[in-house]
């Protein structure tokens, strides 16, 4: 397959300076949003030989610009800031380096990008089907694979599965075109194999997910990998909506997260039910109303039933202690900058230092693969 052109990313890519970089809390898309001339093609359910389920006819769209390389400086900053980090960083047996839930009051950048009416719509169009962002606590769930040891297991082997959610959409937020592996593989009807392509930085994919199933192709632990998702249910509250908690739970404050999928339960619920006082006000309605309130009762009693279930049934992952490990860990490294001169000038990051000159010098960075943030590339 061919790769997707990326150029027109980094050409003449505003610059923001050191000093401004604090102030800039707000998304610009006519800064941070990256032009996207045309619809990206996509790989259709029938391709897989999976036709018959789902709520689009796409199965997974090929990568497509999102965000420019200062909107990705400007999300990583947020991400790995020691505040997000130390109350959103999460792990469990089966994802080893998470960092989610942040956008209610941490990242308000990261938050701004993903509602952007702009992003919405390049979004539903890749996935061919009106979409609704879930709910807040799963805006911006990133994946982090660093070079370190911080997650020696990520990607070792594909860990196949479903997500929790219709539709997600796959932000790169680190230079891909030197990983080797770490595409998204999905299983067809037949058993094969469909390897999708891998997003360059600041580009992004749409999979319907919650239907496929999938996996992350194995790749070096000593490189990075850092993904951004955020996951979508169906905009018409009357489509089939098959979202589940049992694969977060473990990875989330679970207060939090249960207060979310409540209120956006009810709110479906609630447009279902103005969906049918509408249908028995119309002049036009000959049906028995006896048996349209019989029908929402069971439909709607179904899925009120699983809004519960979902929230107290057991999950098969356990979770582990990676945020007690960073928060030791920051602790020690406080203390040692504490120690150090306070007269010694701050360093520029990798990430800004790199992005800065190339962009200055009119280049992409192909080659360059982004620094892993310190706050989270090295434990003890």
């Amino acid at each position: 397959m061919d790769e997707p052109a990326d150029s027109a990313i980094y050409e003449n890519c505003p610059v923001v300076s050191e000093e401004s970089i604090a102030s800039l809390a707000i998304f610009d898309p006519d800064v941070h949003l990256a032009p996207c001339a045309e619809p990206p093609s996509c790989i259709d359910m029938d391709e897989l030989g999976l036709g018959s389920v789902g709520i689009s006819k796409v199965a997974v769209s090929k990568p497509f610009p999102l965000f420019t390389l200062e909107g990705v400086r400007r999300i990583r900053e947020e991400l790995f800031k020691h505040e997000t980090l130390a109350n959103h960083i999460f792990s469990d047996t089966l994802n080893p380096s998470t960092v989610r839930g942040m956008c209610l009051d941490r990242t308000s950048f990261i938050k701004e990008a993903w509602t952007h009416p702009e992003v919405k719509r390049r979004i539903n169009e890749a996935a061919g089907v009106e979409l609704d962002i879930i709910f807040d606590y799963e805006i911006g769930h990133t994946y982090v694979g660093s070079k370190e040891e911080i997650q020696p297991t990520l990607m070792v082997s594909p860990n196949w599965h479903k997500d929790s959610y219709p539709f997600v959409c796959i932000l790169m937020l680190c230079e891909s075109s030197h990983l080797e592996g770490g595409r998204t593989v999905i299983e067809k009807s037949d058993g094969s194999q469909f390897f999708a392509d891998l997003p360059p930085i600041g580009h992004a994919m749409v999979l319907q997910g919650g239907y496929i199933l999938h996996a992350v192709s194995p790749t070096d632990k000593m490189q990075e990998r850092i993904s951004m998702v955020t996951s979508y249910r169906p905009s018409d509250p009357l489509k089939e909506d098959i979202s589940v908690l049992r694969t977060v739970r473990t990875m989330s404050d679970v207060r939090e997260l249960h207060r979310q999928w409540c209120q956006y339960r009810l709110k479906v619920l609630a447009r279902r039910a103005e969906v049918l006082a509408a249908k028995l006000d119309d002049p036009a309605f000959d049906g028995r109303i006896e048996d349209e309130m019989a029908k929402f009762m069971i439909d709607q009693g179904e899925y009120m039933a699983h809004t519960w279930g979902e929230m107290i049934r057991p999950v098969a992952s356990v979770k582990t202690n990676l945020r007690e490990t960073y928060l030791a860990w920051k602790a020690k490294d406080m203390e040692a900058e504490e120690s150090a001169s306070s007269s010694e000038d701050e360093l520029e990051s990798p990430i800004d230092a790199r992005i800065s000159a190339q962009v200055a010098e009119g280049q992409k960075p192909e080659e360059v693969t982004v620094e892993a943030v310190p706050n989270i590339a090295v434990f003890g």
